[in-house]
């Protein structure tokens, strides 16, 4: 990747053009509940220097996200529905202890465990790109506090 970057950037195409690959939600060790998440420890040595290039040249992270995964390994705690984006009942909500949001569907608590993640892990590269991008884009709404 970072190859690619410095082809860009001697091209001086490196603003127009966004380096990143998709990664397997497996590098989320436990996504439930996603204020808990943390990334695989045996890949940290890895994901962080990523997360460090991806902040740095303001690519996007990508993530390979299937909720029917999640299902499957947490059989009896993650409802099928919840899998499946079919309508629940605020009392078949998950809801995270300690945020207190409410997920009605494992894709979004998915995507906010990769933010918190993200978070817990190397906030320092998360709160620059994010930082970087509010000025750009204005006010930036997030579900994930603080």
């Amino acid at each position: 990747m970072q190859s690619l970057y410095g082809a860009l950037v001697a091209s001086n195409l490196h603003t127009q053009i966004k380096i990143s690959t998709p990664h397997s939600a497996s590098i989320i060790l436990d996504p439930l509940p996603p204020s808990q998440a943390f990334f695989n420890q045996s890949l940290v040595p890895i994901v962080l220097p990523l997360l460090q290039f991806l902040s740095k040249t303001a690519s996007p992270l990508m993530m390979d996200l299937y909720p029917y995964y999640v299902f499957m390994q947490k059989k009896g705690v993650v409802p099928l529905d919840n899998c499946l984006f079919k309508p629940l009942t605020p009392s078949k909500e998950m809801v995270d202890p300690n945020t207190l949001l409410h997920y009605t569907n494992v894709l979004d608590a998915i995507i906010d465990a990769t933010y918190f993640s993200m978070k817990n892990h190397a906030s320092y590269a998360f709160d620059s790109y994010y930082r970087r991008k509010a000025k750009l884009l204005g006010p930036v709404t997030s579900r994930v506090p603080p």
